[in-house]
């Protein structure tokens, strides 16, 4: 066993909109992290609750543990908190390595560095190791941090000979795509190659508190044949590496055991592959594994009705689909290799197979305009299988992206704003403050337009895939008491964020934030919830 203790940081924070008002938590009709998992249809969950952590803690910890390298695990907010005390568990003296994985921006460059700054308080002489998905898209920012490695790229069958190396205190580090600092400069090891995802253990989801949660998130490759222009993923992983059907089906069987009930494939896409896609569905049909699972996908690989069918019959309850605009122009400056009348296909095909549709869509992108932004709000609207949107305002936090490394070519103007580690941008139609605001009235438009879909962001859904749907037919009975909920929560003085300015007046109507229209609302998605119960539609 090697000696000392890892402590490795997980991303605990939430950036969501804030919902924690006692006013929320007391008087709406669902928390969503209590009564919604207690529903029920034919007997059966409406939903499952995903793991709280991200994928990476739950790989890490796998490694770590697989080396027998003993380690604690802590979460952000614990350094954030100045009054939090260390459990008597973590005993600051085992401590020889400290990680932290930045796979998403914290979104504030000064909320970075007082994490690594308390970190450092703590385990003053104790090295520092950062890696993730972001800080390996964006490593400069890191050099000017108390940070004493900075791991690029997956490294993760590498991160116990590092380690060891570490705790050796070997000077002479070898393991590649390594930043050590040296007398206040930083050098890299040498240029390596990431791990390829077959090799990749996998993941136990019971390492941090000792229990198996319901569902959890696997990747079934690495890389991404895609060239979308808003998307630096592909360089992250430039050679795609992916897990076969028959290994998948082992890691299924593996997960069933433990008592998982869902997957999500959190890839870029289980479709990527036709081939392995249709062998991996067959065998779960074949070995009729009882896991149920979901995934991201393009739509250009779902435009076969049959093969979404099959997947249906394969335990497919969710698809993720980034259609990102209703209108084919805009799509072809994203880089989609897509169109309108393919997006409208895959979600029909979908929705045909009984399997619930998720969606993301960008507003403001170069060539947006009032009226595409209109297209892609029709498209919505007349999209009657999706049921969970997520409409986010183009903003920019990574420099790879090849809109920014092509801004001429898209009229595109960007200026960092250094606290964020975000920039600002302006094209010929739009700037950033303009498309997050169209974004709010398109939130708004959706929410209170009489439409059957659902707007992830109001109650912090399954966009990120906090919670799945297991049952298609029991979740078109919900979405009637939760549309009354997302709106009673856009009426919620405490929760506007549309203020008062409007800047399209062609948009759906929607009444003023006001504590009568709150109540208003929830009321009805009660009335409505407690009719179904006693239909014996839903059993709560």
């Amino acid at each position: 066993m090697n000696e000392g203790v890892f402590l490795y940081v997980y991303n605990d924070l939430n950036n969501d909109l804030n919902r924690d008002s006692e006013d929320f938590r007391i008087q709406t009709v669902l928390d969503l992290n209590d009564d919604m998992f207690k529903l029920k249809h034919n007997g059966s969950d409406l939903f499952v609750r995903n793991t709280e952590h991200f994928l990476t803690t739950h790989t890490i910890l796998t490694i770590l543990e697989n080396a027998k390298i003993a380690h604690r695990v802590v979460g952000m907010s614990s350094f954030l908190n100045k009054d939090f005390n260390f459990d008597n568990d973590i005993v600051k003296d085992d401590i020889c390595v400290v990680g932290v994985s930045f796979e998403f921006s914290l979104w504030s460059t000064n909320t970075t560095k007082k994490l690594l700054i308390r970190i450092k308080e703590t385990f003053p002489n104790v090295p520092l190791i950062l890696g993730g998905a972001y800080l390996t898209q964006n490593t400069e920012p890191f050099f000017d941090t108390c940070a004493d490695y900075l791991v690029v790229g997956y490294v993760d069958l590498s991160l116990p000979k590092l380690f060891e190396q570490i705790v050796s205190k070997n000077k002479n580090i070898t393991v590649p795509n390594v930043y050590k600092k040296i007398n206040d400069k930083w050098e890299l090891t040498r240029i390596g190659q990431s791990t390829d995802i077959r090799d990749t253990p996998t993941a136990r989801f019971d390492l941090i508190d000792g229990n198996w949660p319901k569902m959890g998130s696997y990747e079934t490759l690495r890389g991404c044949s895609h060239r979308c222009n808003f998307c630096s993923y592909p360089q992250l992983s430039p050679k795609i590496s992916m897990r076969s059907a028959t290994r998948m089906i082992e890691d299924f069987k593996y997960y069933a055991d433990k008592g998982v009930e869902y997957i999500w494939c959190l890839d870029t896409s289980m479709f990527l592959s036709p081939k392995r896609a249709k062998e991996f569905i067959s065998l779960k049909i074949e070995q009729n594994l009882p896991v149920l699972w979901g995934s991201y996908a393009h739509v250009n690989e779902l435009q076969s009705k049959k093969l979404c069918m099959d997947a249906y019959k394969a335990g497919c309850r969710e698809i993720y689909l980034g259609v990102e605009s209703g209108n084919d122009e805009v799509l072809n400056s994203l880089g989609k290799r897509s169109s309108v009348k393919k997006a409208r296909h895959a979600i029909s095909n979908l929705a045909d197979a009984n399997i619930a549709v998720s969606s993301g869509f960008i507003i403001g992108f170069p060539g947006e305009t009032p009226d595409t932004i209109k297209d892609t709000l029709n498209f919505i609207k007349s999209s009657p299988g999706l049921f969970f949107v997520e409409i986010n305002y183009f903003f920019i936090s990574d420099s790879n992206v090849p809109v920014v490394k092509n801004q001429d070519h898209f009229g595109l103007t960007t200026t960092l704003v250094p606290e964020y580690q975000m920039f600002a941008w302006s094209h010929k139609t739009m700037d950033a403050t303009l498309a997050k605001q169209y974004t709010i009235e398109c939130l708004y438009d959706i929410v209170f337009s009489d439409v059957n879909t659902l707007s992830a962001h109001v109650h912090g859904g399954n966009g990120y895939h906090y919670y799945s749907a297991v049952s298609t037919d029991g979740l078109k009975q919900i979405v009637p008491i939760i549309r009354e909920y997302e709106r009673a929560l856009l009426c919620h003085p405490d929760f506007n964020l549309l203020g008062k300015k409007r800047f399209r007046k062609d948009f759906t109507s929607y009444p003023e934030s006001s504590k009568s229209n709150f109540i208003k609302y929830r009321d009805l998605a009660r009335k409505i919830l407690d009719k179904k119960i006693k239909d014996g539609d839903i059993e709560l």
